[in-house]
Order: structure tokens, then C-alpha cells, then sequence
């Protein structure tokens, strides 16, 4: 059992994010079998759906998370109206968006809807697939509230539930011979049971009152934080697709396979640091509020030591074994495919030094430093991965974070350090980068070393693991080990 309250958050919201791929890996093939092409168009529209309703939430989330977070016994009146009147916002949005899509979804090449095949078969699989991504909207506002009363156990427990309910309920009316229509309505029930159920805790576990009211006022305290929050989230959408939108004008679709499928294996990378910034911060946050500087210079100190280790353990064993892992992965693999999963890993691994960085920024009111540099990233990548696509073909879209990852190790985390710590990033650089650095090419190159490519892919993937394992044991367990030294020294 994992005593450490905040690795054992990090570890719920990454099983809960790595199952939720597992489900769909599996599903899949299961819908391809039974919906065909024409029929999984739906899905692809439902999962894409799911993805981009968050652009919707505005940053309200986000505030509500950091108002929640760094609320106080007294704050109950104030979390409560605050509660009481994004809500009605939020119902508000979904349902004008769920309108508009559906409206947009039947209507013809003129641009008219066509009322008489509003209800027929398609007509009814879009309404209910517009439902069930419509109530995830106000769902996200209440899983920010528990974010910020820090629940992750919780709400992990509730999105696994409801994804395997989601997931295998769906395959389950697919092969027992029913269609779209079916499908869709388990979905939109589900995702009410979801909505109604997350609401219900979150109403108890935060202690809002339901006897507030909306308040307009109070939005004028937010909404700047809000907006900030809302841009921030807008530029980095446009910075996580620009490199695939320039490709696809310019390489064969062959070549934008290969980028796709280096691009899906990077995610993986992704995927390990992505709970961090869920958990730390409304941590940041609570110790904001209670002005304990001090503390949240250590708690940034030891947040980002895990993170590095991880991202760098991760990161190098995959870059060296990239073959041997698209080879264990695939069966076989595209030496072009291998070489842009490198550029990949190291523009998106450098760039992943942003999340807590950004947390915390955030949690002291500040967007417009991450804002800005995820602009002055695209402003810069654009033009630098035009002429590089123009020059060196599909390998010039991983310019885009190849440059993002240099602006922020070098500008963001320096300003982040002087504006935001007041303390000297160079120090930070000696202190948490470096040893780990050091340790993890060191053991990368004697593996290699000893390493074997004949070696069967069982043995390989074992040996893989291995590596990675000893890649974050041993500078984890080397840095506990200085931290203690250095406590007992300035003791004495």
C-alpha cells in the first residue's frame, strides 16, 4: 500500500487515464467488426466530441478548482455561490452546444436542415450521441470542484466505473445485433448517471450550500483568471495540432502515417506526467493560500524531483531501445518512423517540464507567463516547421516541439524561476536536473552495451522494463540519499 498521499493521487489518475486507453485500444476492433467504416465514423466523432468539450469550460474549471483548493472553514458562502452560479453557466453552454452540433449534424449541403430524416436511424444515433457528450460538460465543472478538495482517489473510482460500464456495455449491444441507435443511448444514460452521481458527492464532500443563489457579481473576481485560463487553453489546442495540420498540406499520406504512429507511441511519454499537474495543483494552491512560501518552494522542489525522474527515465530507455520497442510493439518497423519518435521524444519530453511549472504559476494567479510562452512557441515553430517540412519532408513537423521544448528549458523555466521562486534556476538546473541526467546515461550506455537485438521480443521488453526501472530507482533512492545528508548536516 502506498503511505505517500500524493504519489498514491499520481498513481490513481494515472491508472484511471491508462485504463481509459486500454478500453479503447480493445474496443476498437470490436467496433470496426460490427459498425464498419461508414458506422465507425460515429465513434471517431464521439471520442473527438469527448476531447474538444473541454474547450467550452472557458477556464472555469480551472478557477473553480483553485477557489475550492484554497478555500478555509469560513469559505463555505463563498464556494457555495461560486458553486450556485457556474453551474446554471455550464448546463447553459451544453445545451446550446448540443443543439448546435445536432442541428449542424443533419442539416445538407445548403446548409438547411432536413426535418423529414431528423428522426430516423441517424437522426436518433446523433441525438444520442450529442447527449452523452453534452452532460459531460457540467461534469467536468464538478470533478474540478473535487480536484480541488483534492478526491483523486474518488474520482478515479467514479471514471473507471463509468468507462467500463461505457466500454463494455457498448461492445455488448454491438454484438447482440444491435445498431447505432442502441449504442448512443446507453452512452447518453451512462453519462447522465455519471453527471447526476459526480454532482451528488461533490455537493456533499465540499459542503456547498443549495441555498445560494446566482450571483453575477461574483464573476467580476474571476473572470480575468478565468479568461487567462480559457487562452492558455485555446494556444496550447492550436500548439498540440499545428505540427499534423502543416503536414497534412504537404507530405504523402503514407508519411503522415508514419508521423501519426511516432506521434501515438510519444504519447505514452505524456501519459506518465499528465497526473502530476492534477495533483499538484491545487496543492500549490492550498499552500499559496496560506501564504507559506517557504513550503511551496520545497513542495515545488519535490514534485518536480519526481517528475524529473520519471520523464528522464522514461524518455532515455525509450530513445535508446526505440527500435527494439516498435519492434516489440509492431512485429516490425519504419526507420523513418523510429527517427521521428526521437525528435518526438525529445521536443514533447523537454516540453513536459512545463506542467508543474505552469501548476505553479497558476496557482499563484499567473497565466499570462504560460500564455505567452506557449504563443511565442507557435509564433516561432510555425514558420521554422514550414521551411523545415519544405526542406527536410515529414521530419520538419517535429520542429514545432523541438522549439517549444527549447523556449520553455530555457525561457520558461528561467522566468518561472525569477519572477515566480525568486530563486536562481541554474541552482534548481545542478540540484534536480543534472543527477539523475548523469545516472540515467550512464546505466543507458552500459546497457546498450551489453544489450543484444537478437534477443527475442519477450526478453527484449523485459530487459526494457528493467532498465527503466533501474533508471528511476536508482537516482530516486540517490537523491533521498543527499536530501538526508544534507538535513543531518545542517543540523549539526
Amino acid at each position: 500500500m502506498i503511505k505517500n498521499k500524493k504519489i498514491r493521487d499520481i498513481f490513481w489518475n494515472l491508472f484511471g487515464g491508462g485504463l481509459n486507453g486500454v478500453l479503447i485500444v480493445l474496443a476498437t476492433p470490436i467496433y470496426l467488426e460490427h459498425l464498419g467504416l461508414v458506422g465507425y465514423a460515429y465513434i471517431t466523432k464521439w471520442i473527438m466530441l469527448q476531447a474538444l468539450v473541454v474547450i467550452l469550460d472557458f477556464g472555469m474549471g480551472a478557477t473553480l478548482n483553485r477557489e475550492f483548493a484554497s478555500s478555509t472553514d469560513g469559505s463555505i458562502k463563498k464556494n457555495s455561490e461560486l458553486f450556485k452560479t457556474l453551474e446554471p453557466i455550464y448546463w447553459i453552454l451544453a445545451g446550446i452546444a448540443g443543439l448546435t452540433y445536432f442541428i449542424f449534424s443533419l442539416s445538407n449541403d445548403m446548409g438547411m436542415v432536413s426535418y423529414p430524416h431528423i428522426f430516423d436511424e441517424n437522426g436518433w444515433a446523433t441525438l444520442f450521441l450529442t447527449m452523452s457528450v453534452v452532460f459531460q460538460l457540467p461534469a467536468s465543472m464538478y470533478i474540478s470542484g473535487l480536484y480541488g478538495f483534492e478526491c483523486h482517489k474518488l474520482i478515479n473510482y467514479i471514471q473507471i466505473s463509468t468507462n467500463i460500464l461505457r466500454y463494455f456495455g457498448g461492445v455488448l449491444i454491438l454484438v447482440s445485433g444491435y445498431g447505432l441507435v442502441s449504442f448512443f443511448t446507453w452512452q447518453a444514460i451512462i453519462s447522465f448517471c455519471q453527471v447526476s452521481y459526480i454532482r451528488k458527492k461533490t455537493i456533499l464532500i465540499t459542503g456547498v450550500e443549495l441555498s445560494n443563489h446566482f450571483n453575477l457579481s461574483i464573476l467580476k473576481n474571476i473572470w480575468r483568471y478565468s479568461a487567462g485560463m480559457s487562452l492558455t487553453a485555446g494556444l496550447s489546442i492550436i500548439l498540440a495540432n499545428l505540427d499534423r495540420i502543416l503536414l497534412g498540406n504537404f507530405v504523402s499520406n503514407s508519411d503522415y502515417g508514419r508521423y501519426g504512429l511516432a506521434f501515438t507511441a510519444v504519447g505514452l511519454v505524456q501519459l506518465s506526467i499528465q497526473p502530476f499537474y492534477k495533483v499538484y495543483f491545487p496543492r500549490y494552491t492550498q499552500i499559496f493560500a496560506l501564504n507559506d512560501l517557504k513550503k511551496l518552494q520545497y513542495e515545488y522542489e519535490e514534485s518536480t524531483k519526481i517528475l524529473v525522474i520519471l520523464l528522464l527515465g522514461i524518455a532515455i530507455t525509450c530513445f535508446i531501445y526505440a527500435p527494439s520497442l516498435f519492434a516489440v510493439w509492431l512485429g516490425d518497423f519504419d526507420s523513418k518512423v523510429v527517427l521521428i519518435f526521437r525528435l518526438l521524444l525529445i521536443g514533447i519530453g523537454c516540453s513536459a517540464l512545463s506542467w508543474l511549472p505552469a501548476a505553479l504559476q497558476q496557482a499563484y494567479g499567473v497565466t499570462r507567463l504560460h500564455a505567452a510562452l506557449v504563443a511565442i512557441s507557435i509564433l516561432i515553430g510555425a514558420p521554422l516547421a514550414y521551411i523545415s517540412i519544405e526542406k527536410y519532408g515529414v521530419l520538419g513537423g517535429t520542429v514545432v516541439w523541438l522549439a517549444h521544448g527549447l523556449i520553455y528549458i530555457s525561457v520558461g523555466l528561467w522566468a518561472t524561476h525569477k519572477y515566480i521562486l525568486k530563486n536562481n534556476y541554474f541552482n534548481w538546473i545542478v540540484k534536480i536536473i543534472l543527477p539523475p541526467l548523469m545516472i540515467d546515461l550512464l546505466i543507458g550506455f552500459l546497457s546498450s552495451k551489453l544489450y543484444d537485438a537478437t534477443f527475442s521480443n519477450p526478453i527484449k521488453l523485459v530487459w526494457m522494463i528493467c532498465v527503466c526501472l533501474l533508471m528511476l530507482v536508482i537516482p530516486y533512492m540517490l537523491q533521498n540519499y543527499l536530501i538526508k545528508k544534507n538535513h543531518q548536516y545542517e543540523q549539526s
